[in-house]
C-alpha cells in the first residue's frame, strides 16, 4: 500500500455567469497549506514527498491507482458540481483534520448517500472543527476535535528582528476597528486568494498554486510577528 497526500487541481464547474465564472477560477491557498502540513508529517516519518502518490482532492471518488493510505485533512463540500466524497475503494482514509462543509446540501447528501455509515468503519474521526465533530456525533459516529494539521508545523527557531503585522484577507469592517497603533504597521501584501490562469486547473498550475503556498508559509515563518486574518490556515510558528 502506498502513502498518499492530496493536491488541489480544482474541478468545479464554472458557471456561464461572469461573476460565478470568476469565483470558480480563484483558489484558496489554505487548501494547499493543509496539504503541505500532511507532507510535513510524512517528512517526520522519513517519507519524502517524491515517494508519495498525489491524489487530487476533487477526484478522490474516481481514484483508481495503487491501493493507498490517504490522510483526509481537507475541506469537503458539495460545491458547484463537485463532491469529493465518498472515497474510492482504492483508498484507505485516515480521518484527521476532516471538515464537512455546511455549504448547500453537503450534509444532506452525506447522509443520503450513506457516507456516514461507511465512515463508521474508520472511527474515531478527527475533525478540524467542533461543528463537524458535533454533526458526526449526531449521526452516531465516534468523532473528536483534532484541530488542523497546520498546527503541527515546527516552531521557528527565532523571531524576525523587525517583524511585520500581516493582515490577510480581512474585511473592511475589521479594518475599521483596528487600533491606530496597529494600522500604521499593517502589511497587506499577503493574500490566500490565488487567481488561476486556466480552468479546470491543470497539474502544472496546481504545482504553481502549491509553490505559492510554500512562499507564503516561508514569509509567515521569517517575516511575521503577528497575523490578523479570518483565514483558518494561517499557521502558528
Amino acid at each position: 500500500m502506498r502513502y498518499t497526500r492530496m493536491v488541489n487541481a480544482y474541478r468545479y464547474k464554472a458557471s456561464k455567469s461572469s461573476d460565478d465564472g470568476l469565483w470558480n477560477r480563484v483558489g484558496n491557498i489554505g487548501d494547499c497549506i493543509q496539504a503541505l502540513a500532511v507532507e510535513n508529517i510524512y517528512g517526520k516519518l522519513g517519507i519524502a514527498d517524491n515517494e508519495l502518490v498525489h491524489v487530487n482532492r476533487d477526484e478522490i471518488p474516481d481514484y483508481g491507482g495503487e491501493p493507498c493510505l490517504l490522510p483526509m485533512q481537507a475541506w469537503f463540500g458539495n460545491y458547484s458540481g463537485v463532491f469529493p466524497l465518498p472515497w474510492s475503494d482504492h483508498i484507505k482514509p485516515v480521518f484527521i483534520g476532516f471538515h464537512l462543509s455546511v455549504v448547500g446540501d453537503t450534509r444532506k447528501r452525506f447522509v443520503a448517500e450513506g457516507i456516514d455509515e461507511r465512515m463508521k468503519r474508520f472511527e474515531p474521526i478527527g475533525c478540524r472543527d467542533r461543528n463537524t465533530a458535533e454533526f458526526l456525533h449526531s449521526r452516531g459516529i465516534d468523532a473528536y476535535f483534532s484541530g488542523c494539521l497546520t498546527l503541527t508545523f515546527d516552531a521557528r527557531k527565532s523571531e524576525p528582528v523587525d517583524g511585520k503585522i500581516f493582515a490577510v484577507d480581512i474585511s473592511r469592517r475589521v479594518r475599521r476597528v483596528l487600533p491606530k497603533s496597529i494600522v500604521r504597521q499593517v502589511d497587506y501584501s499577503i493574500t490566500h486568494l490565488y487567481p488561476f490562469r486556466e480552468y479546470p486547473v491543470s497539474d502544472e498550475e496546481a504545482a504553481d498554486f502549491e509553490k505559492t503556498a510554500r512562499i507564503i508559509l516561508e514569509r509567515y515563518r521569517t517575516e511575521a510577528k503577528a497575523v490578523i486574518t479570518s483565514r483558518y490556515n494561517a499557521p502558528r510558528f
